[in-house]
């Protein structure tokens, strides 16, 4: 299993730098307009409705509430507070990176309005970090594993479709996405490792989460 973490991680680091290269050079068109056609195509009255909520599920508000709420939901405060850090982190991560590339975000009518950059996606790799962090933690008790793997699969779809969302609402290129989901992946693989070696126990949190 930690071999397979480590392939994810070397993948998913070069996919972002590969992503990083060709927004820098402009030459993602490629990849972009097939993908942003795709959902565009898709445009209807409801489905954007959808989208919307989709998408306000990695508000910055939402993503409190959540934070706060694990603080008295969960057993192990530990993994609380660390939720809250995994979500600060990655948000100033986010706003560096946004810094560092300065592209702006796509100007065919956007569906709602946002401001600041485009690559990363903030939803994205906020998103992937927020919602892959509480997969981490369903891992961590002792569920059966039945529901873990339910419960995996629905914050997977859920860190999906936020991604499709700020595609179809114009307010990201596909590889704003898809770069925003790599580096998150490259991000919580690390987070993950350091906070493990921190507590000396490779399984610090096998307890009633």
């Amino acid at each position: 299993m930690k071999k397979v973490r480590r392939v994810a991680f070397v993948f998913c680091l070069g996919l972002f730098i590969l992503f990083s290269f060709l927004v820098v050079c402009n030459k993602i068109s490629w990849f972009d307009e097939p993908v942003y056609n795709l959902l565009n195509s898709l445009f209807h009255e409801k489905t954007t409705l959808f989208f919307i909520a989709i998408s306000n599920l990695c508000s910055p508000i939402v993503l409190t509430i959540i934070t706060l709420s694990l603080l008295i939901l969960i057993e192990s405060k530990k993994m609380a507070y660390l939720s809250i850090v995994n979500l600060i982190l990655s948000t100033v991560g986010n706003a560096v990176l946004k810094l560092m590339f300065l592209r702006e975000r796509p100007s065919d009518f956007p569906l709602v309005t946002e401001t600041g950059y485009s690559y990363p996606s903030g939803h994205s790799m906020v998103g992937m970090a927020f919602y892959g962090f509480l997969i981490y933690i369903v891992w961590q008790t002792k569920w059966s594993k039945n529901i873990k793997i339910t419960l995996t699969v629905l914050l997977g779809l859920l860190i999906f479709l936020i991604g499709c969302s700020r595609i179809y609402l114009r307010v990201h290129y596909p590889s704003d996405v898809f770069g925003g989901f790599a580096v998150a992946i490259v991000y919580l693989y690390t987070f993950i490792h350091i906070i493990k070696k921190w507590s000396g126990n490779d399984e610090f949190t096998k307890k009633e989460v």
